[in-house]
């Protein structure tokens, strides 16, 4: 006997818990705004980034992983005086 299939076994449970709010909006009602919507993309990504780098710096190993974050904050400091100079004269 599949799941589903009809028997004494008892009645079937609703997937929906509470039906009668489902079957008067004529399906999922929705609670959410454009604001709860916003903050979920903004903490999916942005969670899923601040994961990623620790993950890849810890697959460097304990040497290259350091090294490239000093590489990459020395590029940046590089970059950020060149930018400077640029705006100053």
């Amino acid at each position: 006997m599949a799941l589903g299939e009809g028997g004494d076994h008892g009645a079937a449970l609703p997937l929906i818990a509470d039906q009668a709010k489902h079957a008067a909006a004529g399906g999922i009602v929705r609670s959410g705004s454009m604001w709860t919507a916003a903050a979920h993309v903004i903490t999916a990504v942005i969670g899923s980034g601040v994961l990623s780098l620790a993950w890849s710096i810890a697959q460097l190993g304990w040497v290259a992983g350091p090294a490239a974050m000093l590489r990459l904050r020395a590029r940046r400091l590089h970059r950020g005086a060149n930018q400077q100079e640029a705006r100053l004269g």
